[in-house]
């Protein structure tokens, strides 16, 4: 995808859903070319450029959260990986290396089912162990290179390339 295109997924497309309470890895690469339009994934979440989103901040309740949120910020150019809890609470970890534009990076975004990890170009960069339950919100559909809620897709926008976006159904580390 390239400057401001939208991919949307429906993730019970084919037939099943993938298992966020147990674990996930979404991986792929990204390189910004300049600033898109930020979304907030919510409260003490990210404000970003959105890579691959299943929801973003609409406002603090089970049917409005997000499910998870990967998105590069305009100003730090930090990657954030976010996840919400039940309890409406985010939980983000950031990237420490710099996406700058032209600069083209490998990500992934791990949940091992109690810590969430972040890797960028196959080196872990942050990790955050956290309490709780992982939002599953079955009305959010997966969207790359914008942000998707319950009613639409055209939320934020990413500027620059997304390439090669795989979610795994499992934690592909340890």
């Amino acid at each position: 995808l390239q400057n401001f295109d939208v991919f949307i997924v429906s993730d019970d497309a084919a037939g099943g859903k993938l298992d966020y309470l147990i674990n996930f890895t979404i991986l792929g690469w990204v390189n910004m070319t300049g600033n898109g339009i930020l979304i907030s994934s919510g409260a003490d979440g990210c404000d970003n450029n959105p890579v691959i989103t299943k929801g973003h901040g609409i406002s603090e309740d089970t049917d409005n959260d997000l499910s998870f949120y990967i998105g590069i910020n305009a100003s730090t150019r930090k990657m954030c990986f976010d996840m919400e809890a039940t309890t409406s609470a985010n939980n983000p970890v950031l990237s420490t290396t710099t996406f700058d534009n032209g600069e083209l990076h490998h990500f992934a975004a791990v949940y091992n089912g109690s810590t969430s990890m972040i890797y960028v170009d196959g080196i872990l960069e942050s990790s955050l162990a956290w309490a709780g339950t992982p939002t599953i919100n079955d009305s959010h559909d997966i969207g790359i290179g914008r942000s998707c809620n319950h009613q639409t897709c055209n939320n934020g926008a990413f500027n620059g390339t997304i390439d090669e976006i795989a979610i795994f159904n499992r934690s592909l580390t340890t």
